[in-house]
């Protein structure tokens, strides 16, 4: 009897001390230090660049090309748009087009 009754006490109790421990964590503030950040700081023109010749497609497609080029073709507030290319036959062969975001160094293929 003194078994089944300590057993139903370690069923009951210890739950709910561990339920309101839990409870306890989520109401007390936050100790990981914020750190401000002012502006975020913008990708360069280049850096955009060296994110484009790291992609397998473009430096399989250079390999192949010696001649390609890989150029800013256009920027704008929030992206640069570059351009991956060769001249042939008096001509302009795109390979692709990319976008890069100024922000995040994301690549979107256009």
């Amino acid at each position: 009897m003194e078994i089944l009754l300590s057993v139903l006490l370690l069923f009951l109790v210890v739950p709910r001390f561990y339920t309101f421990q839990d409870a306890n964590k989520s109401t007390q503030p936050s100790t990981i230090p914020q750190i401000a950040t002012e502006s975020p700081q913008l990708i360069t023109p280049q850096q955009a660049l060296d994110n484009i010749n790291s992609i397998p497609d473009v430096q399989n497609y250079l390999k192949r090309v010696p001649s390609g080029i890989v150029e800013i073709d256009n920027e704008d507030e929030k992206t640069y748009t570059v351009h991956v290319y060769e001249i042939k036959d008096n001509h302009t062969a795109t390979f692709n087009w990319y976008e890069v975001g100024k922000q995040s160094g994301k690549i979107k293929t256009l």
